[in-house]
């Protein structure tokens, strides 16, 4: 599947399901915002939205600000936001860039997201790097 991203959606009772496969990178990001918004736009009532990125192998950080705003949106629109199945590259790249992805449950908790539970995300991970801390100039 390289080199493609694949976004799918499923309406069942007031519940949206979003599926993304594939790569979300430069290339694909403006595809998931266009997609996204001709979904939103849809007059059906929403409850609740599960994002699955269970089979999304690769994401970069235009692609992850795209899927944050996604996010957002959808969190807005439904007021329930379940984003689940991240694997170790995407989770990766949300610690570093330290982008918010709201909804994100992490190894089945759904009371934490990444930016509040490092030492989580670390046994998922592996060790990340930390940031050096600014010394003070007189």
């Amino acid at each position: 599947m390289a080199d493609q991203f694949v976004l799918k959606t499923q309406w069942s009772s007031r519940v949206l399901g979003v599926d993304l496969a594939g790569e979300l990178d430069v290339v694909w990001a403006p595809r998931l915002t266009e997609c996204m918004e001709g979904v939103l736009a849809a007059p059906l009532a929403i409850d609740e939205a599960v994002v699955d990125l269970s089979a999304l192998e690769f994401v970069d950080l235009i692609g992850l600000r795209s899927l944050a705003a996604a996010c957002f949106r959808l969190r807005d629109v439904s007021g329930a936001l379940e984003v689940r199945g991240a694997g170790k590259q995407v989770l990766r790249v949300i610690h570093l860039s330290r982008i918010h992805v709201p909804g994100l449950v992490v190894d089945g908790d759904r009371r934490r997201e990444v930016r509040s539970c490092q030492a989580r995300a670390e046994r998922i991970l592996g060790p990340l790097p930390r940031p050096v801390p600014k010394t003070s100039r007189r």
